[in-house]
């Protein structure tokens, strides 16, 4: 058994736990940023092909008082012997830079083992965490595990993918619901959702993943839906869908989002995911709110009785006032940040 560390996006790190739980049945603890539990060497490869939240997969290999007092620190050496490796530094809330966390270890590290730095194509990565203490792990695929190689078209209100998956995860859906995103874009909020509901790893056709890694148990969910504002939203759907393995489960249309119908019966739907349209250089604040309050009345009308709206959002304050005008209640908050923008992901239930 190692001590496994996973880097998330901050506010994301209960999503991140409760993957772990559906994923191997482990327990796990969460401090800002990563979430820290015991597991296998096979099963932590497993996460690392299999989770959509993680940025990276990390296995425990030492730490240290603080960069100033490195040579007081431990560090088990067996994961490195005869290898070459690169440091890099992750300083989460710190106030260190990037840099000098990656210098400072990297340095201290090949003094320790006289191992050669090779900063092209290591055989191994080393990420220092600074927390109260800095934190030394083998990134165990060495490579930031947001990207995702089915994105291929993408808009300037792209989602991070792991923001996405975390609100998938915290909207609480589940297999045979009917599940819509009334305002798609490029399809990454409900690619990850049918990810998710499908057992579909995000890194299926990744060629840095080993073969014997992949362990796929895909499965048919019930048809997800995805609306788009116009044709190239409805290309990136369906492109983006089809290389991440997942188009035969969601069906796309176009939908205009400034006079929005969506179509369906009343109270045919379970969940709605969504990233609002709000104010801002392009959208000026009374088209906004006009947009907005005529999503929340559309969702109202489709929605279940009890059924339950996750909304990521920059400015929830702008959302709250129509949901409420239609009955729709704000039962979850999650604050999160996508890289440097915070965000919340809101969940409302139905009348």
């Amino acid at each position: 058994m190692v001590k496994v560390l996973i880097i998330t996006d901050k506010g994301c790190e209960k999503a991140c736990a409760s993957e772990l739980t559906e994923l191997l049945g482990v327990k796990s603890s969460i401090t800002p940023y990563v979430v820290e539990s015991e597991m296998s060497i096979d099963d932590a490869h497993k996460v690392v092909y299999r989770s959509q939240v993680a940025l990276r997969v990390l296995i425990h290999i030492g730490s240290a008082p603080n960069l100033d007092n490195l040579d007081k620190g431990t560090l088990d050496v067996s994961f490195l012997e005869g290898k070459n490796f690169k440091a890099r530094g992750e300083p989460l809330d710190s106030g260190l830079m990037s840099q000098e966390i990656a210098e400072g270890v990297g340095a201290w590290i090949h003094k320790k083992t006289k191992l050669p730095v090779k900063l092209d194509r290591p055989d191994i990565t080393i990420t220092a965490i600074a927390r109260k203490k800095i934190d030394i792990c083998v990134d165990i695929l060495g490579k930031d595990l947001s990207k995702r190689d089915w994105r291929i078209m993408l808009s300037r209100r792209s989602l991070k993918s792991t923001v996405a998956a975390s609100a998938a995860i915290y909207s609480g859906a589940k297999k045979g619901e009917t599940i819509l995103d009334p305002l798609a874009d490029d399809g990454t909020l409900i690619i990850e959702t049918a990810l998710k509901l499908s057992n579909t790893s995000p890194r299926k056709h990744d060629r840095d993943i080993p073969n014997n890694w992949k362990e796929d148990s895909e499965s048919t969910p019930e048809k997800l839906t995805a609306f788009a504002n116009d044709l190239r939203e409805t290309k990136a759907i369906r492109i983006n869908s089809k290389l991440a393995g997942v188009n035969k489960i969601i069906h796309s249309t176009k939908v205009a989002v400034d006079w929005m119908d969506l179509k369906l019966e009343k109270g045919s739907v379970d969940r709605v995911l969504s990233y609002p349209l709000t104010s801002g250089k392009a959208l000026n604040p009374k088209k906004a709110s006009k947009g907005i309050d005529n999503l929340m009345n559309q969702v109202a009308h489709v929605l279940k009785k009890d059924g339950v709206m996750t909304c990521i959002t920059e400015k929830p304050e702008e959302l709250l006032p129509a949901a409420t005008s239609y009955g729709l209640k704000e039962i979850e908050r999650h604050e999160i940040s996508m890289g440097k923008r915070p965000m919340s992901i809101l969940l409302f239930r139905g009348a």
